[in-house]
């Protein structure tokens, strides 16, 4: 019913590279000492839960330093929350999730402001045979610069970046192992910036896959 994994992993160090950052509590190497921790629980529903048995919620957090910046300067930590719902209506199963992200300085000088961005996320799954749909919702809102850095129609209108979609997703199993998927998304600019094409407010996407599994 419940897992629960831990890890400790390297990263660069210092002013290049990306990926995950050092920690610098444990700086007494810049190479060798700095650490990235990460940790993760999910609990699995029982038998015991009916219709809902076998959904699982998950939460997870990663420590360590912002990437691309000089070890010991500035602390990153990443949270995350989500679950995954099996529903009375077969077939049918419902998903959320949370994301949140803080970059804090605590040297001084600093080598840069505080900034910190959250996500959240809706999802519905319906699956029939060899068809599936899928609609899912999200929004997201984060330090202004952190999605982008500038606004088709001169600057920023808000301290915050601001960002909702909608997708929706149409897939077959055309044949074995062969996947098709129709996918319509609108995304939309909520802080009244215009970062999408030329000072657009709004994006729309259409796509087709075909995927094959080996």
């Amino acid at each position: 019913m419940v897992s629960v994994t831990g890890g400790i992993a390297n990263a660069t160090a210092g002013p290049v590279g990306g990926g995950l950052g050092g920690n610098s509590i444990n700086s007494k190497d810049p190479v060798e000492s700095i650490k990235t921790y990460l940790a993760a629980v999910t609990f699995t529903l029982p038998e015991g839960a009916g219709a809902f048995k076998n959904s699982t919620i998950s939460a997870g957090f990663i420590d360590g330093t912002v990437p691309g910046v000089s070890a010991g300067t500035s602390h990153q930590r990443n949270y995350y929350v989500g679950a995954t719902l099996n529903t009375p209506v077969n077939g049918l199963t419902f998903g959320a999730s949370w994301d949140y992200l803080e970059n804090s300085p605590f040297l001084v000088p600093a080598v840069g402001p505080q900034s910190d961005a959250y996500a959240a996320a809706a999802y519905l799954t319906y699956g029939m045979d060899k068809w599936k749909i899928n609609i899912r919702a999200d929004y997201t809102q984060a330090t202004a610069g952190t999605y982008y850095a500038g606004n088709g129609a001169g600057g920023p209108k808000s301290d915050r970046d601001e960002l909702g979609s909608l997708t929706g997703t149409l897939e077959y199993n055309l044949w074995e192992n062969v996947l098709t998927r129709l996918e319509a998304r609108w995304d939309r600019a909520l802080s009244g910036d215009k970062p999408f094409g030329i000072a657009d407010e709004n994006a729309f996407t259409v796509a087709l896959n075909a995927v094959y599994k080996f």
